[in-house]
């Protein structure tokens, strides 16, 4: 792990390259692009995230004061850069589906919904950690799935009951009698793992919670 500190102060124009290692990387205001390179890469930012817009436009993401008080109106373009730290809050880049951040919204979106993902910045800290350590989809489904939740989630712990929650939560609508039936069959066979993993991972469930969307801005964590 490497730290990189850059100029110190409004007014400066600076490129900071990070290593092959996992950065945290200080701008300490100014004009700057930062690339981060391989790993995963931090910028820290001394203030509260309040005070920031963050976009993201082709390749790079753009961190831009909302008013001269924060930062001095200094700027901030990121490439390869997966986290933010503000003072108050974090917020994770790295969105897309094979991503720790975008596998979290997937498979924490699959189980609570889009309003969890935005709304428990811990349990998506969790989640980020989780597969920043290395944990694949399937294995923190099988894990999930084991867990004491679905008496409250889905009203029951019978195979039924689990698949046909899923199912309409991914979906959006309760499931036919074929997919219920495929569901529970698959349940059935002990593959929860498989089943949630499938599910987090189709194109439905990536749209419902509309990852696209919530990569534009990044996703805030603690």
């Amino acid at each position: 792990m490497a730290t990189i500190t850059g100029k110190f102060g409004s007014g400066f124009a600076e490129t900071i390259i990070g290593t092959a290692e996992d950065d945290t990387i200080y701008p300490l205001g100014g004009f700057d692009l930062v690339d981060g390179g391989a790993g995963t890469d931090t910028v820290v930012v001394l203030s509260s995230s309040s005070l920031f817009s963050i976009s993201r436009k082709a390749n790079l993401v753009y961190v831009d004061t909302i008013s001269a008080a924060s930062w001095g109106g200094d700027q901030l373009r990121l490439r390869d850069v997966e986290r933010l730290s503000f003072t108050d809050t974090k917020v994770a880049l790295d969105l897309s589906s094979t991503q720790s951040a975008g596998q979290t919204v997937l498979l924490i979106g699959a189980v609570l919904g889009r309003e969890a993902v935005l709304s428990n910045k811990a349990l998506m800290g969790v989640g980020i950690g989780l597969f920043d350590q290395g944990n694949s989809m399937q294995n923190l489904s099988a894990l999930i799935m084991r867990l004491p939740i679905w008496n409250d989630l889905a009203g029951g712990t019978s195979n039924s009951q689990i698949a046909s929650y899923l199912l309409t939560r991914v979906q959006g609508t309760a499931p036919s009698s074929e997919a219920l039936a495929a569901g529970v069959a698959t349940l059935d066979h002990g593959a929860e793992g498989e089943f949630l993993a499938q599910l987090a991972l189709s194109a439905t469930n990536a749209q419902r919670l509309d990852l696209v969307g919530i990569a534009q801005h990044g996703l805030g964590f603690l």
